[in-house]
C-alpha cells in the first residue's frame, strides 16, 4: 500500500507544475472558496505574464478531477466504510447512519514511515530498567521500559512485535469552523526521540 500511494502522490504530482504546487500548499488550509479565487486569479495572472496556455487548475473540483483522471483513485484502497443500523431506536427518517474513515492500520504505518524519516527511533522490544545499586525496576526512561509494551510483547507469538498504537478524540479543535465532525487522531506508541 505504501508503494501504491508514493506512485499515486507521484502521478498526482505531475498533474501540474510546480508553481502551481507551491501555491496550493499556501492555500490548502483555507475554505474552499478562498483557494478556489486564489487559483483563479494566479492562473489569469500567469497566463497573461507568460502568454502560454497553463495546465493550472482554476477550482479545487477541478483539480480533483485531474488528479483522478491522471494518477487515478488511492482513497478507496485505504477508506472502510461502515452502516449502523438504527432501527430498534425508531428514529423518525433515520433507519442507518453510514460512516466512513481512514484504516488506522494504514495511517500508523504512515506515522511510523514520518518518524522512521525524522530520524526517530520506533522501540520494538521491551526492556527492564533498574537501579544499578538496589537493583529495584524503575520507569519513565522511555517507552521501552513499559509495561504496556512489556505485557504487549508477552501476549504475541514469539519473534512477532508488539505495533502500538493509540486512537484519540481531537475535540474538533482543529479549525474546522462550524463543521460537526470530530477528528481522530492516530498516535504511534513506539516511539522515542533520537
Amino acid at each position: 500500500m505504501q508503494s501504491r500511494w508514493e506512485q499515486y502522490v507521484s502521478a498526482a504530482r505531475k498533474c501540474c507544475p510546480a508553481d502551481f504546487w507551491r501555491v496550493f500548499q499556501t492555500v490548502q488550509g483555507e475554505a474552499v472558496t478562498c483557494r478556489d479565487k486564489v487559483l483563479h486569479v494566479v492562473k489569469d495572472v500567469l497566463a497573461t505574464q507568460y502568454r502560454s496556455k497553463l495546465r493550472w487548475p482554476r477550482s479545487t473540483r477541478t483539480l480533483r478531477q485531474l488528479v483522478c483522471r491522471r494518477a487515478g483513485t488511492f482513497w478507496e484502497s485505504v477508506t472502510i466504510t461502515k452502516r449502523i443500523d438504527l432501527r430498534s431506536y425508531r428514529l423518525p427518517g433515520c433507519e442507518y447512519v453510514h460512516f466512513s474513515f481512514i484504516d488506522p492500520v494504514y495511517v500508523w504505518i504512515c506515522r511510523c514511515n514520518d518518524l522512521h524519516k525524522q530520524k526517530l527511533s520506533l522501540q520494538w522490544d521491551a526492556k527492564i530498567l533498574t537501579h544499578p545499586s538496589t537493583g529495584e525496576e524503575m520507569y519513565g526512561a522511555g517507552f521501552e521500559y513499559s509495561l504496556l509494551l512489556r505485557e504487549a510483547s508477552a501476549s504475541i507469538p514469539d519473534g512477532a512485535k508488539a505495533g502500538l498504537f493509540n486512537i484519540s478524540w481531537d475535540s474538533g479543535v482543529t479549525g474546522f469552523g462550524g463543521r460537526s465532525a470530530v477528528p481522530i487522531c492516530v498516535r504511534v506508541s513506539a516511539c522515542l526521540c533520537a
